[in-house]
């Protein structure tokens, strides 16, 4: 009876404190704002972390977990707007300040992110995610030196990271260096057979490289283990346009812009066998959408 009675003093004591707002009604707020997430209901998990920060406005954590729940959601301004104040609470926070080095690079603001990016690095030296988000913006502003650094320190931290392997040999892809990037495409199919991402990556580098068979090999493997991988279309489609397959390679293709209707590459390569085929207007037509998309293309 004893325990009858705790257990409904404590239910008691919970109701209260959720029906005050007091710290337990935010610790459940903070617990399903997590289920939330999990489930991908991310306007919920920010009504409920917003609901937090109204009781308890001096939660860096929390600030820093709706920060990045704009974040993924693609509401990179009050990303920022949010990851600033979880900082200016813990100037040492460094999930947040790598964090918003993401969304000032989302946002195209490339050396506030890297600044961002080299604070959290100085702060936490051995953190794999910073050094391969490092990597990735240094390569875009194609520091590839740099970019290869960072991703080699960090494969030393982390030698079974897949990712990593297929980062750097997108990197050397970039640079040419054919040969390194198969290597590190096949390192990461060596760990993980299926992983379709190094599949594409690697049969891309094969048909760049004029290894046909081998190119189509890995890319008939990633679509049959995902059949609507834009990627994976776009380059077997030019691939089967250098086979002649004309018909075949427009089917790919025309799936590959189907599935993403801003993949500007796909619209170059299908314009290509179009021209090929003698169908000059809607060749016009692919080649003018891919320059609006980005003003030209190469591939």
């Amino acid at each position: 009876m004893a325990e009858e009675e705790v257990g409904v003093a404590g239910e008691e004591s919970l109701e209260a404190g959720a029906r005050e707002g007091g710290p337990q009604r935010c610790g459940l707020l903070i617990e399903r704002a997590k289920t939330y997430s999990m489930m991908k209901r991310f306007d919920e998990a920010i009504a409920d972390l917003t609901e937090v920060l109204r009781l308890d406005p001096g939660n860096d954590i929390v600030w820093g977990r709706r920060g990045e729940l704009y974040r993924r959601t693609g509401r990179f301004q009050e990303a920022v707007a949010d990851f600033d104040r979880a900082i200016e609470i813990d100037p040492e926070y460094t999930y947040a300040i790598g964090s918003r080095g993401q969304a000032y690079e989302a946002l195209g603001r490339f050396g506030e992110a890297l600044a961002d990016y080299n604070r959290a690095i100085e702060l936490t030296p051995d953190e794999v995610w910073l050094l391969s988000e490092r990597a990735g913006l240094l390569r875009k502003v194609e520091r590839y030196d740099d970019a290869e650094t960072d991703l080699i320190r960090a494969m030393m931290l982390a030698p079974e990271d897949t990712d990593l392997y297929n980062a750097r040999g997108e990197l050397y892809y970039q640079v040419n260096r054919y040969d390194d990037a198969i290597t590190d495409f096949s390192h990461a199919l060596s760990m993980e057979p299926n992983n379709v991402w190094a599949l594409v990556s690697r049969g891309e580098t094969y048909r760049m490289m004029d290894k046909i068979n081998e190119g189509l090999g890995d890319l008939n493997h990633a679509l049959q283990l995902e059949p609507d991988n834009e990627r994976a279309l776009g380059s077997r489609g030019a691939i089967l346009h250098k086979l002649h397959r004309d018909e075949e390679a427009m089917a790919d293709l025309t799936r590959a812009i189907e599935i993403d209707p801003e993949y500007t590459w796909a619209y170059v390569r299908r314009g290509e066998v179009l021209r090929s085929l003698g169908r000059y207007e809607e060749s016009l037509v692919d080649i003018n959408r891919a320059m609006e998309l980005d003003g030209g293309a190469d591939g």
